[in-house]
Parts: C-alpha cells; structure tokens; sequence
C-alpha cells in the first residue's frame, strides 16, 4: 500500500506513516504491489520517505508477529509475504521509488531525518516522537531488534520460501544503495524543538 500525504509525499506502510498521518493527518492511499507507478503520479510527487531495506521487512514481520489477532501460521505468513500478500512489506517498493529518482527530481528522505526534513524543508513545527512512533503492538522494535536475526528468522520458519524472501531483500538493498549514491537524497540537519 502506498499513502500519499500533502499531495506530494509518497510513503509505503512502516515508513513513518504513524508520524506521517499524526503530522499532516488525512492521506490517499493506493494499493499496488507493481513496478508500474502511473506518470500522473511521478510528477506529482516531490519526496518519498523510505528505510533500510532490512528494517522495512523486520517491521512488517514484527508487526504480524506481535499482532493478536493472528490467522495463519509464522510459515503461512511468510509465504503470503514472498507472494506479495503483505500490505506491510512490498515486494517491488524499491523498484518503484527507484523510478521516480529516473523521471523526477525527488527528494528521497531517510525515516530516521523525517523530523529534521519537516522542521528545516517544509519549515513546519514536527510532531514530538515518542515511544508510540517506535513499537508495533506496544512492543518496542529496538528492543526487540537487539538479538533478532531477520536472515535465520526466515529460514527456520520458512525454508520453502527462504531463497526467494532474501533474495529479493538482497535485490532491494543493491536498489537502496543506488538511491543513496545516486539519487537526491535529504541529509539531516540538526533542528531545534520549541
């Protein structure tokens, strides 16, 4: 699911749309899970938040992990995910924020400088993060990142679909990597909160 704020930031799901959607409140959303993003909505857009690719896919399994009402197994679930039945981790996200940085001068903005871009670009007073902005379920992330291995995770609980589930995150990191070395890519910029 991509989200749309202001008309022009494009974010997907665990990209800081709780920050997002508590700062500029209602959004557009688009359910996708393509490369194919319309050319109306490339010169729309002028900046497109994102994280590291390994954070993006260990917040969209915590998320089903932590979550209480759960419908299937650890292993079906991340068989759905390496099908692109997840709206919390798309499988082409990279791919297609990638596209935007080849037709449009967009501004790529990391999640951990979103305040920073807020304060200092757009020139708006951010919304104070808290704890709320870092857990799913109540659960802290950072915490409950301290000893978690994304990589074994998925193999114990998903042989059949390992191979293809790293894989693809390998792809997106070399995507991601790209964007940082070659795209227009908003640096952090110290900001002072009233």
């Amino acid at each position: 699911m991509l989200h749309i704020y202001r008309d022009d930031i494009l974010t997907c799901n665990k990209n800081g749309t709780k920050y997002l959607s508590e700062q500029f409140g209602e959004r557009k959303s688009i359910k996708t899970n393509t490369l194919y993003i319309d050319d109306s909505l490339i010169n729309q857009i002028k900046y497109i938040v994102f994280k590291n690719p390994s954070d993006y896919l260990t917040s969209a399994i915590h998320t089903y992990y932590y979550s209480d009402n759960k419908t299937m197994t650890t292993s079906e679930y991340l068989d759905g995910l390496s099908r692109g039945q997840d709206t919390h981790w798309l499988l082409n996200y990279y791919h297609a924020i990638y596209t935007f940085s080849l037709k449009s001068n967009v501004l790529f903005i990391p999640l951990e400088n979103l305040s920073s871009f807020i304060s200092m670009k757009l020139k708006l007073k951010p919304i104070q993060l808290t704890e709320l902005h870092r857990t799913v379920y109540g659960v802290n992330q950072f915490v409950a990142d301290k000893d978690y291995d994304l990589h074994e995770f998925i193999r114990k609980n998903s042989p059949p679909h390992c191979n293809f589930i790293l894989s693809r995150l390998g792809e997106q990191h070399e995507i991601y990597d790209k964007i940082l070395k070659t795209s227009n890519v908003y640096k952090y910029k110290s900001i002072n909160i009233i």
